[in-house]
């Protein structure tokens, strides 16, 4: 009776175990993804503050990217859905910055060569 007693207890245990860790895997690949968005959101404000420049939108768009990989690790869930939809306004908000920062070349603008003297031709 002892030993059947020590093997319940023993699989119970287990099978807990892995439900519990199953569960923490994904608490921690929504802070992940979160963390991801903080960082995205950063780089949005950062190239704002910088006049559009482009290499900190792309780097918001690479954490927006990674955000969205740790997400489709698991299943959909309601929290889930709501940091998606944060990622796709995310994505949808810097393209249409990165639309308007295409006039300038990785914010440089021809015409200051032109102006300054530095180039003669507009070609």
């Amino acid at each position: 009776m002892n030993i059947s007693l020590f093997k319940t207890i023993i699989a119970t245990f287990i099978f807990s175990s892995i439900i519990f860790s199953q569960n923490n895997l994904e608490v921690n690949s929504v802070n992940t993804a979160e963390e991801y968005i903080k960082h995205a959101d950063t780089y949005y404000l950062l190239s704002r503050a910088r006049d559009n420049e482009i290499t900190d939108i792309d780097k918001a768009v690479q954490y927006f990217d990674k955000a969205k990989i740790e997400l489709k690790k698991f299943q959909k869930s309601p929290e889930n859905v709501k940091i998606d939809q944060k990622i796709q306004k995310g994505f949808n908000t810097l393209r249409v910055q990165k639309e308007d920062a295409v006039s300038e070349i990785k914010n440089f603008t021809p015409l200051f060569s032109i102006l300054l003297n530095q180039n003669k031709s507009i070609i």
